[in-house]
């Protein structure tokens, strides 16, 4: 197989599991969970604060939360402890495409 095609299909093919992980967990965690959610999360974050997931998780929760600043912060600090990992990047776009706001890299200005 020629190696232009395969990496495209690649990235391709690990975005869309990417994608339906995130819908799967978001199915497993929803509402039912309620107030104690956040809390477990939070919990969470406090036993691993240098990962970048349980970060995108608290944002995600308090998004649901409706503390939206609080969630932003959340996924900058993701964004900066994984700037090069994919699963970050899908998560984050998912929450700014909830904002209805255009992602923009971590660190990147807005162009002209």
């Amino acid at each position: 197989m020629r190696k232009d095609i395969l990496w495209p299909a690649a990235t391709g093919i690990a975005v869309a599991l990417a994608i339906a992980a995130a819908v799967w967990l978001r199915g497993q965690h929803g509402e039912a969970a309620g107030g104690g959610k956040l809390g477990e999360v939070r919990e969470a974050l406090r036993q691993e604060p240098a990962s970048p997931y349980r970060w995108c998780d608290l944002g995600e929760a308090l998004l649901e939360a409706g503390q939206k600043e609080k969630a932003r912060y959340c996924f900058q600090q993701a964004q900066q402890l994984a700037p090069n990992l994919p699963p970050i990047w899908m998560r984050a776009a998912f929450f700014h495409f909830q904002m209805e706001r255009p992602m923009r890299p971590y660190g990147v200005p807005p162009r002209c």
